[in-house]
């Protein structure tokens, strides 16, 4: 992490608002490149070594878990309520920032983000995510504070906070985003024990029952867990929707051509990425 991260944050602990807060932010790191970590399982080909070597003085966005990697070099973290673990800022402080649906219940202990965002709970569908609307400049921080459902912490924050920042350039590792007809959407901190095994057999058998029952009974047994101090527990499992990874992996192709229109350019780091074939890829 930088000094002027360090020095942005302490502003923005000084604000009330969010409005003051995102003008804050607006064009602190105008003309760089950011690189943005995600939570696919390609993160798993480096190290956290070799992230520090290769990102030092970079300016870096952590999705979630991807901030355990190296936290150290995180200027930026972004979480929303689903999979949600706590986290350790004591000597790394990032900025954190958090979107969540309006009215949610789901539970985030130990967190004080430094920015919350909210999603309109009645937009909170597949029918009417940014995935499928492709209202892309419709939600520019600097046109709306609400965020869109994504469904994806990418598409509700992650690729409007580089363009908020002034970023040229937008460097995305490990968006894999999943397999084609396939309904599970696999993350680098996963393991493929006997609760994953039980899990994958259910989504797959019904994945009604799967959202409906399972997914709210391993929530409520997860948080339990969480506070008879368990380890590594992640909370809130959102479920799953159909086809989740092919949709959001077809809107990244007017994701590309809108940012262009901006003079911003994307490129991933991910070999086996679903992310359309116009978005550049690149060796890290």
């Amino acid at each position: 992490m930088r000094k002027q991260t360090k020095d942005i944050k302490k502003q923005l602990q000084s604000l009330n608002t969010l409005e003051e807060k995102i003008n804050l932010l607006k064009d602190t790191y105008k003309g760089e490149g950011c690189y943005i970590l995600t939570s696919g399982p390609s993160m798993k080909d480096y190290t956290s070594e070799y992230l520090r070597e290769k990102l030092k003085n970079k300016l870096v966005i952590a999705v979630k878990q991807t901030y355990n990697i190296a936290p150290d070099i995180v200027d930026f973290h972004l979480l929303n309520t689903c999979n949600y673990q706590p986290y350790n800022y004591k000597d790394s402080k990032p900025i954190v920032m958090m979107v969540e649906i309006a009215g949610s219940t789901a539970k985030t202990p130990e967190l004080k983000p430094d920015l919350t965002l909210y999603i309109d709970k009645t937009e909170a569908s597949k029918e009417k995510s940014l995935s499928i609307s492709l209202e892309y400049e419709k939600y520019l921080f600097t046109k709306s504070l609400k965020r869109p459902f994504g469904p994806g912490i990418l598409h509700e924050i992650g690729i409007y906070l580089p363009i908020l920042l002034g970023c040229k350039k937008i460097n995305i590792i490990g968006w894999d985003l999943g397999e084609p007809n396939n309904n599970e959407i696999k993350r680098f901190y996963e393991y493929s024990g006997i609760e994953k095994k039980i899990q994958k057999f259910i989504m797959d058998f019904s994945p009604s029952f799967y959202n409906r029952i399972y997914v709210r009974i391993l929530n409520k047994i997860n948080y339990i867990r969480y506070l008879l101090g368990s380890k590594n527990i992640v909370l809130n499992n959102p479920g799953i929707t159909i086809g989740e990874a092919k949709f959001i992996a077809e809107s990244t192709k007017e994701l590309y051509v809108w940012l262009k229109s901006k003079n911003i350019d994307m490129s991933i780091v991910s070999k086996n990425s679903m992310v359309d074939s116009i978005v550049p890829r690149f060796e890290l």
